[in-house]
């Protein structure tokens, strides 16, 4: 086995010691993922004049919401009709219906 010279030894064992130090610390490969909380504060209406349709505004958290509705037809047959997804500090998220399922029944929000 060759012989380390001191100061290369020294320097190792600095090293070494930083390394650990810092690893214990938390302060090397570990990034810290940005804070998440879904939207609240949510104010949400809906309308029944034609189309009839639903309406969801969220101004806390983060992530995106989006309005939902379910519409029926005149067999009672329903779909649930969404709004697109919009971020918190954007605008309205609104769902109509359509022609096929006119009747509002109920309505909601989604949030991700």
């Amino acid at each position: 086995m060759a012989k380390m010279r001191p100061q290369k030894a020294l320097r190792l064992l600095a090293a070494t010691a930083l390394l650990t130090s810092a690893t214990s610390l938390g302060v090397i490969g570990v990034a810290a993922a940005p804070a998440f909380a879904l939207p609240s504060n949510c104010s949400t209406g809906s309308w029944t004049w034609q189309p009839q349709g639903a309406t969801v505004k969220c101004y806390n958290g983060t992530g995106q919401y989006r309005a939902k509705a379910y519409c029926v037809n005149d067999y009672n047959k329903g779909t649930w009709r969404y709004g697109p997804w919009i971020s918190v500090g954007g605008g309205w998220s609104d769902a109509y219906c359509n022609s096929t399922y006119p009747y509002l029944t109920s309505s909601g929000y989604d949030r991700r």
